[in-house]
């Protein structure tokens, strides 16, 4: 968009007159608002795209002057671009804000902008003594009037920067009493004056008074004063704001309010005047005045809010801008209306594309591509059109990317700038082409030869370029030849000769001289930043980043390698086409990394790097990229020539460097296999490696060199002859045969063996192969791939002669090296399995051979199990257990001695596979190695327990099912069965209570001795017996899961061999047990004995302990031995925390120990009898003769 002046990319602004009192305007300005002008930027690396444009000048930063604008201040570029002569205003988009001629003192002051912001107001210089804009009186006929262009240049600037749409007056409002009058008339005499300069030109009038404090004036003396000088005036109160000193920054928001709403009625009364004028004007033999009418009242419709009707507008006249080119007509006005259409397309894509109606913006533009495409005009200039073409694209482009910054994840199309910077390149690759035609055609024929020559010789001068200052899109010199109509097919191949032929061949030696590559490369980055998600303009960096259109961005950067090669910058297109072909060859993409690699051939040979032509030509020789064999078997006749400087008739320097080149394709089949999988240390193994070459010729390798993980065991093969290139028929079948020679047929397997002594244990590995042709400091190095291996039989044996093409390779490039063979012997005796918490014994023998041991050391080890949770202890000289390090030190062992170490071993957790390693680790006077010794460990748990629980009647009761009650006894069985084939002796239990003591023990089976100690074995268990421990618990405190504590057994194996046994303590913890409390408390109050005859008292006292309002229901069963007096069925309530008391009167009727009555409490959300059956059923009654006893007893039962 560079073509266009920064009032194309920038909001343009209304134009406002600013008069008297300087130093207000200066704070009025400087508290005004700015606008960001990064919206429609050119984006980066972005030049204007004119092969030969005249220097325009910057936009002037100061103050203009009202009157006309000068030629030299009009924008111009060349007629090459056809449609870019755009001058500044008519590229310009207004809008509603504001732009301020002030005064030149004030002017200076706004020009202070901070960088990356644009004031919003354009500043002038406007005076009462000065020449004010004058209108221009309007036609009232337009009947036979032929306007000698479209669009004036003087209507647009004097609009921009000439015509005021409001006068703002600045006037001193102090609240001065005494002198009023006096300052009344020079107020309004002020003002009149003011109103005599716009009273013809219906410009707006603003009076901003200016007050030192606003709030000193009272409102009702300030009104009145505004109304006074209103009515003289013949003003609205509306035209007068005022403006405080205190206060400027919120009093400029008032008056910018203003300005806005009189701007904006100025330039809608000025459009509407112009719509009046439309009816004047013939649409058949009048178009193009309607195209200057339609766009003059859209262009007054951006200065207000909103751009429907701009749109709508400019679209009318782009619609008559077809009605121009009806009839037959000039060159020149067809390059004409392609500009107006240009500027016109550009007004309503940015407009759409600001009120972000980006599908609108792409089908106008599709819509303006589709209606100009095929407008060539005269054929020897269809260059011209062609760059117009490319700029239409490049300026959509750049206005996408700007007002539509695609996503990472956007997929590539017509919403897409990327999309749009292509077409350009395309276009100026068209442009290219037809002017190199053009030029072939006309340097044919004598008279234009001798003008090219001496344009080439002389230069041309480019002054009958300039654009026309009157009209837009017109040029100073204008053709009056006439040429067929642009839309028929012109046959005309050259123009007529005289002043027009020699104009055209200046043009044309020009356009021959224009560096096109320069714009398609740069059109072609810019494409490569837009469809490159990280958006960096680094290339190489932007490829890396990205994860999506990897091809797309290498299509491109092919592109701009292809251009690079054209223009003869060989050595930039040859670093992009490397960093192309490794993508292709990497993604396995042949026939194009064919392509490429013989463009890198070419920049080879321009650039006469003969190292990098022989990187190139091996590329090119690997199967599936070159097809043709004729190819293939040129490119290793130069890759012998460069090699060999006898024979060197390539035109290129003899080969003076080693190149490295890393293989893709099996050029070189090769695949390395040791004899044996595993080999123990100091013996000999024998590798033999396999190679197959697919070089269309026959060659002679100078050595092959093997690389292993160990690099004291590489190896480097060499027949140690020079090296050759044959063809098939010219190679001796004796050369062949011989085994050590590296001349290798092409297809034909060849096999090489290498035996060597395995040093220490380890693993051997074949890393890298590689193999060189020519000589170490100037010959060719193949990085050779990843060895693979080829489905074989399994009892192929290879021997070092030529294998025949059907037999079939193992490759085995990795080699397991074991400890030397050990002299010594290891021996581990224990009884398995071993018990959980058990110190399990292992006897460890060490047996030497014939040699004297220096230095031994056993390594304890394990598997299938974390090492981390088993320990190893020893039996020190008192009978305790102490436990050792993983590596025990052994000392040294004299020939043929027996050594033997007790070890116990203990594990906590269960694990069926458990095996441990017993490693001893010696040294001898020539050698270091280690016996192996593993044996079979299980580990399995002892003991097993059930948990039961039972009342203190021996009746069972789940531990969860809350008959277990707090404070109330309960008995708690333990069961410990063995589950070894080892009999274990049973020591001592313990019952060990949690630290919060939620029970108490009250009793238990545990036997103890008189000093209070345990016996020595409670009892031995084999295999499947059982052996019971009984506990009397009392619940302390109420809970869902409470984990009472554990039980502790104390045991040891009773078939030890040793005369210690270590013990082991096992815990066993206690279930979890729900204890719930008693809902309710239940008094029996009765007496201890009665008399027959004799009235006895019987209450029940019921507490309820719960929260909740219980039902209640009692029933009494009599007998024969009492008279009952009471309530004999009943049913109650009692509230929380409440007591209930039932009272029965009793009539004992015998003697003798007699039972009560049954009473019988039952509650309803229970279900059970509250009354706890334990209490005392009966009473003792005496004969009738005897006294009762007074005395009551008191049982309280809780249940």
């Amino acid at each position: 968009m560079d073509k266009y002046a920064d009032e194309v990319r920038y909001r343009p602004r209304p134009v406002i007159a600013l008069v008297g009192m300087p130093d207000v305007q200066a704070t009025l300005v400087s508290h005004l608002s700015t606008e960001d002008p990064s919206r429609f930027a050119s984006p980066p690396h972005h030049t204007s795209s004119s092969s030969f444009s005249s220097a325009r000048p910057p936009p002037s930063s100061g103050c203009r002057s009202s009157s006309t604008p000068s030629p030299a201040d009009v924008a111009t570029s060349s007629p090459s671009e056809s449609a870019s002569c755009t001058a500044d205003e008519l590229s310009t988009r207004p809008e509603g804000d504001v732009a301020l001629p002030v005064r030149e003192d004030t002017a200076s002051s706004l020009s202070d902008g901070c960088e990356g912001t644009r004031a919003r107001f354009q500043m002038t210089r406007f005076s009462y003594g000065g020449n004010t804009p004058r209108r221009k009186d309007k036609r009232t006929t337009y009947e036979g009037y032929t306007p000698a262009g479209m669009l004036k240049l003087s209507w647009l600037h004097r609009h921009v920067t000439s015509f005021p749409s409001v006068l703002t007056v600045f006037i001193s409002w102090e609240d001065e009493v005494e002198n009023w009058q006096n300052k009344e008339i020079e107020t309004l005499a002020f003002i009149d004056q003011a109103r005599q300069i716009i009273l013809t030109k219906n410009i707006r009038l603003l009076v901003v008074l200016v007050v030192n404090d606003i709030d000193d004036i009272k409102p009702a003396i300030r009104e009145q004063k505004v109304h006074n000088v209103a009515k003289h005036c013949n003003l609205s109160e509306r035209n007068f704001v005022f403006f405080s000193r205190k206060t400027p920054k919120d009093c400029t928001v008032n008056v910018e309010k203003h300005l806005m709403e009189l701007a904006s009625q100025y330039y809608m009364e000025e459009a509407k005047r112009l719509k009046k004028q439309k009816d004047l004007i013939s649409k058949r033999s009048q178009p193009q005045l309607l195209v200057r009418l339609y766009f003059k009242i859209g262009f007054l419709y951006e200065f207000c809010t909103g751009f429907t009707l701009a749109i709508k507008y400019y679209r009318t006249a782009y619609v008559y801008l077809r009605e121009v080119l009806r009839e037959r007509r000039t060159y020149a006005q067809l390059i004409e209306v392609k500009a107006v259409a240009d500027m016109l397309n550009f007004k309503i894509c940015k407009l759409l594309l600001t009120e972000n109606g980006i599908q609108e913006a792409c089908t106008q533009f599709q819509k303006h591509v589709n209606t100009w495409q095929d407008m060539i005009g005269t054929p020897h200039r269809e260059y011209e059109h062609w760059d117009w073409l490319s700029s239409q694209f490049e300026v959509f482009g750049d206005l996408m990317a700007c007002a539509n910054p695609a996503s990472p994840n956007a997929t590539p199309g017509v919403l897409h700038a990327g999309y749009y910077y292509q077409a350009a390149a395309s276009y100026t690759q068209e442009r290219r082409k037809q002017a190199k035609r053009i030029y072939d055609e006309m340097s044919r024929v004598q008279t234009y030869s001798k003008i090219l020559l001496e344009c080439k010789k002389n230069g041309s001068s480019t002054a009958f370029l300039q654009p026309s200052d009157v009209y837009f899109g017109q040029r100073t010199v204008r053709s009056p030849v006439e040429v067929e109509h642009p839309l028929e097919d012109v046959q005309d191949q050259l123009p007529i000769a005289g002043n027009e032929m020699a104009d055209h061949a200046r043009v044309l030696s020009l356009e021959i001289q224009y560096d096109y590559s320069q714009r398609v490369i740069r059109l072609l980055e810019q494409t490569f930043v837009q469809y490159s998600p990280s958006k960096d303009t680094d290339l190489y960096v932007a490829l890396e980043k990205s994860e999506k259109n990897t091809r797309l961005l290498l299509y491109v950067l092919s592109q701009i390698a292809d251009e690079h090669f054209r223009s003869a910058r060989h050595d930039i297109a040859q670093r992009h086409y490397k960093r192309i072909e490794s993508t292709y060859i990497a993604e396995q993409w042949y026939s194009l990394s064919c392509a490429i690699l013989n463009k890198l051939m070419e920049c080879a040979i321009q650039l006469k790097h003969t190292a990098e032509y022989v990187w190139t030509c091996v590329r090119a020789l690997e199967p599936g990229v070159t097809t043709s064999a004729t190819q293939r078997r040129k490119h290793q006749e130069m890759i012998a020539s460069v090699l060999s400087p006898l024979r060197n008739q390539s035109g290129l320097p003899t080969l003076e460097e080693n190149v490295v080149v890393q293989l893709h394709a099996p050029l070189l089949e090769i695949g390395a296999r040791f004899s044996e999988s595993t080999v123990a240390a100091g013996r000999e193994v024998t590798l033999l490696v396999r190679m197959v070459s697919h070089f269309p010729l026959a060659m002679r390798f100078s050595d092959l060199v093997i690389e292993f993980n160990d690099t004291s065991y590489n190896v480097n093969l060499s027949d140690g002859k020079p090296f050759v290139c044959l063809p098939f028929e010219e190679v001796s079948s004796e050369s062949v045969d011989d085994e050590s020679s590296m001349l290798l047929l092409p297809d034909i397997a060849k096999v090489y063996r290498k035996t060597f002594t395995c040093k220490a244990k380890g693993t051997l590995t074949v890393t890298s192969l590689l193999t060189r042709i020519g000589a170490y400091s100037a010959g060719i190095t193949l990085l050779l791939p990843t060895i693979s291996a080829d489905l074989v039989a399994e009892d192929g044996v290879l021997e070092p002669e030529t294998v025949p093409e059907t037999t079939k390779f193992v490759a085995r490039p990795t080699l397991r090296i074991l400890d030397r063979e050990p002299t010594v012997e290891l021996e581990v005796q224990h009884t398995p399995p071993a018990l959980v918490n058990e110190q399990y014994h292992l006897q460890v023998t060490i047996k030497n051979g014939p040699e004297n041991l220096l230095d031994c050391s056993l390594l304890l080890d394990v598997q299938n199990f974390p090492a981390e949770k088993v320990f190893f202890s020893e039996v020190g000289e008192s009978g305790e257990c102490t436990t050792v390090e993983k590596l025990i030190q052994v000392g040294a062992l004299k020939a043929n001695e027996v050594k033997k170490l007790d070890l116990f071993s203990r594990c906590r957790y269960i694990s069926p596979d458990r095996i441990l390693l017993f490693s001893l680790l010696y040294k001898t006077d020539a050698f270091e190695t280690r016996a192996v010794h593993s044996v079979a460990s299980p580990v399995c748990e002892p003991l097993e327990c059930e948990w039961t629980a039972f009342s203190t009647k021996f009746q069972a009761i789940a531990t969860q099912s809350g008959s277990i009650r707090c404070n109330d006894p309960f008995l708690l069985r333990l069961q410990v069965k063995c589950k070894t084939a080892s009999p274990i002796g049973l020591l001592s239990s313990e019952f060990q209570v949690d630290d919060e003591k939620r029970c108490e023990v009250i009793s238990s089976t545990v036997k103890r001795l008189d000093d209070g100690s345990f016996t020595d074995v409670l009892e031995t268990v084999h295999m499947g017996d059982t052996y019971t421990f009984w506990f009397k618990l009392k619940p302390l405190q109420v809970g869902e899961s409470l984990n009472m504590g554990v039980v502790n057994i104390r045991w040891r194996r009773a078939d030890g061999e040793l005369t210690f046994t270590p013990e082991v303590n096992s815990t066993f913890p206690v279930p979890p047990i729900l204890v719930t409390s008693s809902p309710f408390l239940v008094s029996v109050i009765t007496p201890s004995e009665g008399s027959v005859g004799c009235m006895l008292s019987l209450e029940i006292h019921i507490q309820n302990l719960s929260y909740m309002l219980e039902d209640l229901s009692v029933l009494v069963k009599e007998n024969d031995s009492f008279v009952f007096a009471g309530v004999k069925r009943a049913s109650f309530k009692v509230c929380p925390a409440e007591e209930y008391v039932l009272r029965y009167n009793l009539l004992p009727i015998s003697a003798g120990q007699v039972r009560f009555p049954k009473f019988i409490v039952k509650s309803k959300r229970y279900g059970n009898d509250i009354v706890d059956p334990k209490q005392p059923d009966s009473i003792w009654i005496r004969p009738a003769h005897q006294r009762l006893s007074s005395c009551q007893t008191v049982r309280t039962v809780g249940v």
